[in-house]
């Protein structure tokens, strides 16, 4: 619908709770994280793969447990975690492919398995 806002007939915004606000007063994320204005459309409320973030819980399907798989906030964007060699889940920019760090830190690509299979380098 619309409303007076500012002294001026606009259309009203709809934020992360699905409640209607003249666009000055709308908010696309709980709290207030995300600053006013905000509720334009161009942000999803739980953040989708790819889009910023500050923390995982901006993230939808985000987990802070490195014992669970799925999304976290890694340098500022929802991303999925990986698997690292003893099975947990970090950000790809953390993780570990190997043991005791004698490999670089993020090597975790799925696809070099520890302990090596046949014909893998090692």
């Amino acid at each position: 619908g619309t409303s007076c806002c500012g002294g001026v007939c606009v259309l009203k915004n709809q934020d992360w709770q699905k409640k209607w606000y003249c666009p000055q007063d709308c908010y696309g994320c709980p709290n207030r994280l995300c600053g006013a204005n905000t509720c334009n459309g161009k942000v999803n409320w739980k953040r989708k793969l790819g889009e910023t973030c500050n923390i995982t819980g901006d993230c939808d399907g985000g987990t802070v447990s490195q014992y669970h798989p799925g999304v976290a906030c890694c340098q500022g964007k929802c991303v999925s975690k990986l698997k690292d060699w003893s099975n947990q889940y970090y950000c790809p920019e953390t993780c570990y492919g190997c043991p005791s760090r004698l490999c670089d830190v993020g090597t975790c690509n799925n696809s070099v398995n520890w302990k090596r299979k046949l014909h893998e380098t090692c």
